[in-house]
This record gives structure tokens, C-alpha cells and sequence, in this order.
């Protein structure tokens, strides 16, 4: 274990640690620990906030009081990191808080384009600057210069399934070569077109097959997929009846 006296020769204070990429703090003296994470270790925060990043996310050139928190790297995931996550969110529940914003707006057509310019981290505000531009096949009434919303919320699905999975997986010291998900849904156009309003306009089931490469066997590799479908935002909100709210404002 590493001291904050034997790094800085101080006193512990509160510090702040990253919470997905973002600083948070800490009570005095917290040792940052979890017997779930395979490499994880267990270090008292230094009094002086050395370049917190840089004392999170050391390499090999920092320096001895830097060196004290290396990360490690697990198919791209810094579980060390990981662990102060979990660990920082046990310590303070309200850091859990993490709210997304999105502003469609309509250019022609069927083309919008949605900007995403934050979202809220435990009470805190970070900026963002992604825009993403959806339209429709001709064939649906577009001009296919882009993605159609269905096309993305499989995207959505997929990415958000497949990073759960890899955290976890990464977690457990398995080393991933490869993740490939394909999701097929079949629509009926006619609930769309209000042809026959018994059809349903949207899914009545989705399919996807989880391909996967890797060092860990396949009962590691089934206990990640479920996992990754049990504790993924995406798949819980497309698999639940979820309660969704709006208003109409005239400009």
C-alpha cells in the first residue's frame, strides 16, 4: 500500500480521482480497493493533486510519486480506473447521476442533423461537440445520404452491448482478438404507413449473433455476453417498457 506521507511526505487530504475520464473527490484517506478486479491494488490519494491524469494514467517515464498508480491496459480498458470508478460512486452515490442531452434538428427532407453539446457527470457539465446526421433510403422516401434511425438504434444496441461486455471481460483478465454483434429486426411497412393500423409500426422482436474471440472459455465468454445484455443502458431501455415523456411548444 502507498501512503499519501510516503509520496508527498503530507497529510492525507481529500483528493479528487477520475470518474470516467472526469475528477471526483474522495473522503480522507480512502483506500481505493475491489477484490472483483484482477490487478487492482490498494493506494491512499497524496495530498498534492500532482497532475491527477498523469498520476492515474502513468507510464514508464513519470516520476516515483506518478509511478505509484500505473495503469493497466486490458483490450483498451484501464481497469485500475475501473476500480477508482466503482469505488469512487460507492463512496459518493450522487456521483452515479449521468444524464445525456440530444437537440434533433430538421435540414430537408428526411435529413436532421443531431448535435450533442454535453452531458452531466454526477452534477457536473461536460461539453461535447459531435454532430450526427440521419436520413432515409430512397427507397424509403430519402435521399441515402446517411444513416436511417433504424440502422442506428441497431448501432446503438450493438456498441452499447458490446462495451459492456469488454468492460467485463477485461475485468475477469480475458484477453479479447475480436467482438463482432449482427442484429437483424424485421419491420412491416404498413404499420409505418398507417395502411393498417392493427400492424405495429415498430419491432416485434430483435435478433443479434455475439461472435467472439478470444483467451477465455466459453462459460467466461456466456457469463460477459450476459452481462453485457443485463447491465448495458441500451438493451435494458429497448427491452423494457420504458416511460417516455413529451411536449409540444409553437414557435
Amino acid at each position: 500500500m502507498v501512503s499519501a506521507q510516503a509520496l508527498n511526505g503530507g497529510d492525507e487530504l481529500p483528493l479528487q480521482i477520475p470518474l470516467f475520464g472526469r475528477f471526483i473527490s474522495l473522503a480522507r484517506g480512502l483506500p481505493l480497493t475491489s477484490p472483483n478486479i484482477i490487478g487492482a491494488d490498494s493506494f491512499f490519494v497524496p495530498r498534492k493533486p500532482i497532475t491527477l491524469r498523469r498520476y492515474i494514467m502513468a507510464g514508464k517515464s513519470a516520476p516515483i510519486a506518478e509511478k505509484a498508480r500505473v495503469s493497466e491496459l486490458r483490450n483498451g480498458v484501464d481497469t485500475h480506473a475501473l476500480v477508482d470508478t466503482i469505488e469512487a460512486i460507492k463512496a459518493d452515490p450522487k456521483k452515479a447521476s449521468c444524464t445525456f442531452f440530444a437537440t434533433t434538428s430538421w435540414k430537408k427532407g428526411t435529413v436532421s442533423d443531431t448535435k450533442i453539446t454535453h452531458y452531466d457527470l454526477g452534477g457536473e457539465v461536460i461539453p461535447q461537440d459531435f454532430t450526427m446526421t440521419v436520413d432515409e433510403p430512397m427507397e424509403l422516401l430519402g435521399a441515402d445520404t446517411a444513416p436511417n434511425p433504424q440502422m442506428l438504434l441497431f448501432t446503438a444496441l450493438n456498441t452499447c452491448v458490446l462495451n459492456t461486455f469488454i468492460v467485463n471481460a477485461s475485468a475477469k483478465g480475458i484477453r479479447v482478438e475480436s467482438v463482432e454483434i449482427e442484429t437483424r429486426g424485421e419491420l412491416d411497412l404498413r404499420g409505418f404507413l398507417a395502411i393498417d393500423k392493427m400492424v405495429n409500426p415498430g419491432y416485434n422482436e430483435l435478433n443479434f449473433v455475439f461472435r467472439i474471440k478470444g483467451d477465455g472459455t466459453q462459460e467466461q465468454f456466456r457469463e460477459c455476453l450476459e452481462a453485457g445484455t443485463r447491465y448495458s443502458p441500451n438493451f435494458q431501455t429497448i427491452t423494457r417498457a420504458v416511460k417516455v415523456n413529451y411536449d409540444l411548444e409553437i414557435k
